[in-house]
């Protein structure tokens, strides 16, 4: 797994608002879902994307994100 700086985690989430979140849940055991609920609370924009519910279609949502700046978070069990 890749050793980022704690600095460039900060300036990456300080420059967007919007977060496309892959594989977020709704299920209130899940940690995707303890993850979203943490970014909702600090004032993100969260797009939760399950690839398993909302089909391809979700996708292209993701990239027409109108200004671009969105960061896309891939979570796994």
């Amino acid at each position: 797994m890749p050793n980022y700086p704690d600095s460039l985690i900060k300036s990456i989430l300080r420059s967007v608002r919007t977060i496309a979140m892959v594989g977020a849940s709704t299920n209130e055991i899940r940690p995707s879902y303890f993850a979203m609920m943490y970014l909702l609370n600090k004032g993100y924009k969260v797009i939760p994307v399950n690839p398993g519910a909302a089909g391809p279609r979700r996708f292209d949502l993701i990239a027409l994100q109108p200004n671009g700046h969105c960061l896309r978070n891939f979570c796994r069990a």
